[in-house]
């Protein structure tokens, strides 16, 4: 993270990633091109508990979508369906099938094995089709903390468990009509340059959870491109995205400071996910090439102007390789 990088990046945030920034570009939406009915589709929500994906699951669910809520806290996943349930007035006939539609499953996204456990049990079912896949949990810790498998806890959340997540649901993806996966980056990524020989920052000398969170994001864009380029040919469409500066419990509690200064300036959780819902449901995307980095409802560069920021291939191979690698120890020859 060099200072050229982060200079360029704040200012560029603070006019486009407030409220203000959104509320200036909301102007020209189009309001139709997510008033789409997902009866009949299936989604998948990792971090639906709270925030973004809480937001972004009761949308989808609200238009009509089979909704799979992927919770590490039952009793906040619980809670966080009572009150999506809760959200919309439904008659006696039409509860049990809204119900029905929203379902809750205990998935820690930065344990490889709970998301094999689930993917398993979701291929059990009679129709495991699947057609939009948010990739939405995530966690920024300012302490270096490792899993009980010994991976660095944002890599393991933000990169390793997206990863996983997002290669086991592939083939049932591509079995699925128009199926479209969402990666919830964050423009935090502009700051950062993808570091394949270090993937969990061990060798840092200070450890910052903020400058972690930036690689990890810029991890999650290089992986986007590359699963577009990969498996784009059979169907599935591939973005990732920047819900800007939102005001939500994950920013509150892992950005104190930087929220507190903020605050009245920062998104509300709906600005925040309008990206996330259009570009799962909205024919507008289908614009923009496979693979895009979208903010506001357009693509846009995944570089800032003379950052050098840019990978290559080869840099990209070995990230992928250090994954897989992690993903055979973990879980083993079975990791497919």
């Amino acid at each position: 993270m060099t200072i050229y990088r982060v200079l360029v990046w704040s200012a560029y945030g603070f006019w486009n990633y407030t409220k203000a920034g959104f509320e200036r570009r909301a102007k020209s939406f189009n309001p139709e091109a997510t008033e789409k009915s997902l009866f009949g589709k299936v989604a998948i929500v990792s971090g639906a508990n709270s925030g973004l994906g809480k937001l972004t699951a009761r949308e989808l669910w609200k238009k009509g979508a089979i909704v799979h809520m992927l919770c590490r806290s039952p009793e906040r996943g619980e809670e966080a369906r009572k009150e999506i349930l809760s959200s919309v007035e439904l008659s006696a006939e039409q509860k049990h099938s809204a119900e029905e539609r929203l379902k809750l499953h205990e998935v820690d996204i930065s344990d490889p094995r709970s998301i094999q456990t689930f993917v398993r049990n979701w291929e059990a079912q009679g129709d495991p089709s699947c057609h939009i896949l948010i990739n939405n949990a995530g966690c920024m810790v300012n302490e270096r903390k490792t899993t009980a498998d010994g991976v660095e806890l944002n890599f393991a959340t933000n990169t390793l468990g997206t990863y996983y997540l997002t290669k086991l649901m592939i083939p049932l993806l591509q079995k699925s009509e128009s199926p479209r996966v969402v990666t919830v980056s964050s423009g935090g990524m502009y700051s950062a340059k993808l570091d394949a020989d270090d993937p969990e920052c061990r060798k840092v000398k200070k450890f910052d959870g903020t400058a972690i969170y930036a690689q990890n994001k810029r991890q999650q864009v290089e992986l986007n491109e590359r699963w577009a380029s990969d498996f784009g040919s059979s169907g599935v469409l591939f973005y990732s995205m920047h819900p800007g500066w939102s005001d939500t419990p994950g920013v509150s509690t892992s950005m104190e400071s930087f929220y507190k200064s903020m605050k009245s300036r920062l998104r509300t959780p709906e600005q925040g996910a309008d990206t996330i819902i259009w570009a799962a449901v909205s024919d507008e995307v289908l614009k923009y090439p496979n693979g895009s980095f979208l903010e506001d409802r357009r693509a846009v560069s995944t570089h800032l102007a003379l950052a050098q920021t840019r990978s290559t291939k080869a840099e990209q191979d070995r990230l992928i390789q250090y994954i897989e690698n992690l993903l055979t120890k973990i879980v083993g020859e079975s990791s497919k």
